[in-house]
């Protein structure tokens, strides 16, 4: 009888696994990993293949963004999935590596770069949709607020200001566009010529 193989629950360099992804916060790199390591792991005697743990954490990735508020500005499902394989190939990359080669600089310096990916947002979002051209007043509005709706007690002061700073930034060129003058489109009767007068 062939020996079953237990899931793991903890994996080098992401840590314990989640069960869930909480709606707490927008997800990072690492609370990624540890969902789709999950899936995984849980399934391994119904062998649950990488594509379908990514489909189903991507689905769960729009469901929170949704909540958040940002279901507008999502990027499409397939660059979804497409990207959290991505991260599944960095950490696959590193882990492959034998322990025998984990001190050389070069192993050290990947590890460190994987590692300094982990607390970063797994942005899903279209960065072009939040163009100036793209709002009207009444979204400028909601949008300065909107970044303090935080699905965590912690809001994200440093998107926070990156987006106001941008929005402040097209405030300035309107006003600026505003104040120049605008090209006439009136036009003047050509002037009119005396009728001759009879001699």
């Amino acid at each position: 009888m062939s020996k079953r193989k237990l899931p793991r629950r903890e994996l080098p360099w992401i840590g314990p696994l989640l069960d869930n992804l909480p709606f707490s916060r927008l997800p990072t790199n690492s609370s990624v990993l540890k969902r789709l390591f999950f899936l995984i792991e849980a399934g391994v005697n119904g062998q649950t293949s990488v594509d379908t743990a990514a489909h189903t954490v991507k689905n769960e990735l729009i469901d929170i963004w949704t909540y958040a508020g940002y279901g507008d500005i999502l990027h499409d499902q397939s660059f979804i999935q497409k990207k959290i394989r991505g991260l599944n190939i960095s950490f696959k990359s590193l882990n492959k590596i034998p322990t025998s080669r984990r001190s050389t600089p070069s192993f050290l310096q990947k590890e460190a770069s994987f590692l300094g990916t982990l607390p970063k947002l797994f942005d899903i979002s279209v960065k072009g949709l939040q163009d100036s051209n793209k709002i009207t007043e009444g979204d400028r509005d909601f949008l300065k607020n909107h970044w303090w709706k935080p699905i965590s007690s912690t809001p994200d002061l440093k998107l926070k200001k990156a987006v106001m700073k941008k929005l402040a930034r097209q405030e300035r060129n309107q006003a600026y566009l505003s104040q120049q003058p605008q090209p006439s489109t009136s036009t003047s009767p050509p002037p009119s010529t005396p009728s001759p007068q009879p001699s």
